[in-house]
């Protein structure tokens, strides 16, 4: 198993159209995406950072989805700081 975990950042004002968006195309993406295997998306109490955690079954899926274009349009509520690849050791 391998995740993708991403952080952006939610712009002022915008967590409820960020989270609109993560509902609408996001997840929905995220869950027709070859190898996917579960995903979680949360923000901080302030609600000026997101992540997700998703999870697939390979190294290549993971970067597949890893590699797409993850930013959106200029006035999009939240901007992609990070993306990384890694390996799942253990659940619990």
């Amino acid at each position: 198993m391998h995740s993708v975990f991403v952080t952006v950042d939610i712009k002022a004002g915008r967590v409820n159209d960020a989270t609109g968006i993560l509902d609408a195309v996001v997840i929905p993406r995220a869950k027709q995406s070859p190898g996917f295997a579960r995903g979680v998306w949360w923000h901080n109490q302030d609600e000026t950072v997101g992540y997700g955690l998703i999870t697939f079954d390979t190294a290549q899926n993971a970067e597949a989805m890893a590699a797409q274009g993850l930013d959106g349009p200029p006035d999009a509520p939240v901007t992609v700081r990070s993306v990384e690849v890694g390996t799942v050791h253990a659940e619990a």
